[in-house]
């Protein structure tokens, strides 16, 4: 019989007790205790020579490790210096350049002890030195306004929404199952999408706008005459109208002569804003929300895509409340983004 596991206490209590007090033979013993001939010799020569049958090993026991502490310093050290690099590379890497030998499982092993484990790097905009500047500069002008004053801003955003929910997801799936329907993620050649227009405040979700082709001035002042002006009013009334202060990136058609001019002819006021810099407006978390809310049925065409999007975005109960909730945060994202030196912050 092969052996499966170390004998416990008790078993060799019992292989002690047998032999002392039974004419058993050793063969008779071992299968009786459903253990291996070799082990109850082995306890016998310990009983003979009068040695204790406590076992002398401690901590784990198995094959010894492979690397020591330096060689395990060593990997985490080449991996930080190029994070990017898979555990085959890197094993790769330390044979090349220092001649050791080590398996990439090994590498993987020693990176995971270490805390060091791989994730999908998060999408942000890249950002210079310059617009790290102009985002801090931002950030401190603006550390000292209370919630009160965000919520007097209206934030807004253009988004593209696809009928196939294409963002990349991770599915657990056992070894060859990676062609099961459930675990693929379906794309299609030319996925159909709408380009909308939105603005939130922390009285709720704007008017949509449905942008057909691309986005231009002429276009964005018509929507703002027929889909902000009007939004407005609602909320602050036709007396309060000014009291707002509407937030817009600096896409060419908001920047262009012809927006600046409605919004002073309009007498609206427009908070000034650095230039990559989504992870400061709360719009663009709501958008994510939106579009896990669309997708949760299934949409085939751009006719079901739009009326889904009218339904979630006017009725959903998590966009009402994530408006608020969003626009009250506000303060929390311009510290974070002092605190980051104008660099990318978690939002």
């Amino acid at each position: 019989m092969p052996k499966i596991s170390d004998l416990s206490p008790r078993k060799k209590g019992q292989i002690e007790v047998l032999l002392d007090n039974t004419n058993l033979t050793q063969s008779d013993i071992a299968r009786r205790l459903d253990v291996n001939r070799s082990s109850v010799c082995r306890i016998k020569k310990k009983l003979d020579s009068g040695q204790s049958l406590k076992s002398r090993r401690v901590g784990r026991c198995g094959r010894k490790r492979g690397t020591t502490k330096r060689l395990d310093r060593i990997i985490v050290a080449t991996s930080l210096k190029d994070r990017r690099a898979s555990c085959r590379k890197l094993a790769s890497a330390l044979w090349k350049d220092g001649g050791i030998c080590v398996s990439r499982k090994t590498v993987n092993r020693r990176l995971l002890e270490a805390g060091l484990k791989a994730y999908r790097p998060r999408k942000k905009p890249r950002l210079t030195e310059n617009m790290k500047k102009a985002r801090l500069e931002w950030a401190i002008k603006h550390k000292d306004w209370s919630v009160h004053q965000w919520e007097r801003v209206i934030f807004s955003d253009e988004s593209t929404i696809a009928v196939l929910d294409d963002r990349v997801q991770s599915v657990r799936r056992r070894r060859g199952e990676e062609f099961l329907p459930e675990c693929l993620r379906k794309t299609v050649k030319f996925p159909t999408k709408i380009m909308v227009w939105g603005a939130i405040s922390v009285k709720g979700p704007s008017r949509l706008y449905i942008v057909e082709g691309t986005m231009d001035s002429i276009k964005y002042v018509d929507m703002l005459e027929h889909r902000l002006v009007p939004q407005i009013k609602d909320w602050y009334g036709e007396d309060n109208a000014q009291q707002c202060i509407f937030q817009q990136d600096s896409a060419p058609c908001h920047v262009a002569k012809r927006s600046k001019a409605w919004f002073q002819k309009n007498k609206i006021k427009v908070l000034d804003w650095p230039g990559n810099s989504p992870d400061m407006s709360p719009i663009e978390t709501l958008w994510d929300t939106l579009k896990d809310e669309i997708h949760n049925v299934p949409i085939t065409n751009k006719v079901d895509l739009i009326a889904r999007l009218i339904k979630v975005w006017f009725h959903s109960e998590i966009i009402k409340r994530q408006c608020e909730s969003l626009i009250q945060g506000m303060p929390r994202r311009v510290d974070a983004l002092i605190k980051a030196k104008g660099g990318q912050t978690k939002y």
